[in-house]
């Protein structure tokens, strides 16, 4: 399949042979990136509503409503519903009301 993808490509470009000219005209073909930043992709730390419960002081049902009605930023994977702490903290600065 991907030699069908890269013979495609040589075609479009007018690349010739196997290797064809397709990196003079700055095209690489590659299964990963190069940027600039080396580092690996760093995923949230999802939790379960049970410690947001524990974080905003309130029952997991209250946080499992929240996220039901759209009022609370959550993953859902099928049926299971995941949280990012940052990201719920971030939610409760928005919403702090000043006195």
């Amino acid at each position: 399949m991907l030699r069908v993808a890269i013979s495609a490509v040589e075609r479009a470009t007018g690349a010739e042979g196997p290797s064809g000219d397709l990196a003079e005209r700055g095209l690489h073909l590659s299964t990963t990136k190069k940027t600039k930043n080396t580092q690996p992709l760093r995923f949230p730390k999802l939790v379960g509503a049970a410690v947001i419960a524990v974080m905003l002081d309130c029952t997991p049902k209250h946080v499992y409503d929240l996220a039901k009605h759209g009022r609370i930023p959550h993953y859902r994977f099928g049926a299971s519903i995941r949280f990012d702490p940052d990201k719920v903290k971030e939610w409760l600065d928005e919403h702090e009301i000043a006195a």
